[in-house]
């Protein structure tokens, strides 16, 4: 099975479209969210999508971590949940950085500037993506793989989460030192 795709450069961005096409496609029981076995199905998708079954672990996981920071930005009260409101001024902010996201990589890439990414240069930005992910993780093991074995060691795993949630509570307390009243 293929996973639905959008329809139009501009409509991928939109979240709610983009959650109806995926619930359309997987969710086999009719109660409009995605269980176990259906979001199994999805991942099998994605998998055969990109080719590699430790990349699309990777984007979920960073999804998860992504969706929590969005939901603690956005949760004005900080009671827990999203409100209407507050899931609204969420979604608005997902589309509006993936418009301009998506304006950038056409600015970047689009060489014949039609509007539209060719296969040619879908594969170049996808290129300078995965050079980017290499760049990024050849850091890591800079910094991190004390022994040069050329893999983290769980020892070095929890160096990297250590530094990782050390970093993220200096953000979070300077955003609340800043807009805390």
């Amino acid at each position: 099975a293929s996973l639905p795709e959008a329809s139009g450069e501009a409509s991928g961005c939109d979240v709610g479209a983009r959650r109806a096409r995926v619930i359309a496609r997987y969710d086999a029981n009719g109660n409009a969210q995605l269980d176990p076995s259906e979001r199994l199905a999805l991942k099998a998708d994605l998998e055969a999508r990109v080719g590699h079954p430790v990349a699309v672990r990777f984007g979920l996981t960073h999804l998860v971590h992504v969706m929590k920071r969005l939901r603690w930005a956005f949760d004005e009260n900080a009671d827990g949940s999203l409100s209407a409101d507050e899931l609204t001024a969420m979604h608005d902010a997902i589309e509006a950085r993936c418009q301009r996201v998506r304006a950038a990589i056409l600015a970047r890439f689009d060489a014949n500037a039609n509007g539209t990414l060719e296969d040619a240069e879908k594969a170049a930005a996808k290129a300078a993506f995965l050079a980017r992910l290499r760049a990024i993780r050849q850091d890591v093991l800079t910094r991190y793989d004390l022994n040069h074995n050329g893999a983290l060691d769980p020892a070095e795993v929890q160096q990297l989460k250590a530094d990782r949630l050390a970093a993220f509570q200096a953000r979070r307390a300077a955003v609340l030192a800043r807009f805390d009243v």
